[in-house]
């Protein structure tokens, strides 16, 4: 794996870093089965596909959304070999695992927003 192209963020690069962060936070607190390498793609993506508010809180909910709703089904690439997919290398049980966590996530930050720092406690 090439690493220089993995660090690639391109527009955005630092809101992109920050909800990296966070969301590797929720990966080792929920025990996901996502690979750092997979949690930046999809972040790129979402990025890519979405509108994203301005404040931080907002854009990680809009990627916690976007990676519930789309991780059954999205082709995510290696950014150093396309010829490698990286959302293939998930099970469909993991797939499932990733989004019912997410879901469950997304729910009880509706519910209450101070789930916020439950979940994500380096953030505040």
């Amino acid at each position: 794996m090439n690493p220089h192209k993995q660090r690639d963020l391109g527009d955005f690069r630092d809101q992109k870093i920050e909800v990296i962060k966070l969301m590797k936070i929720l990966k080792n607190k929920e025990k996901l089965p996502l690979k750092s390498v997979l949690i930046t793609e999809l972040t790129k993506s979402a990025f890519k596909e979405l509108k994203m508010p301005e404040k931080l809180n907002q854009k990680l909910i809009s990627i916690l959304k976007f990676i519930k709703n789309n991780i059954i089904t999205i082709e995510i690439k290696s950014p150093d070999n396309s010829r490698i997919s990286l959302t293939n290398s998930l099970s469909f049980k993991d797939k499932e695992e990733i989004k019912t966590a997410l879901e469950r996530v997304l729910q009880d930050l509706k519910n209450d927003k101070n789930y916020l720092l439950d979940y994500f406690p380096e953030k505040s």
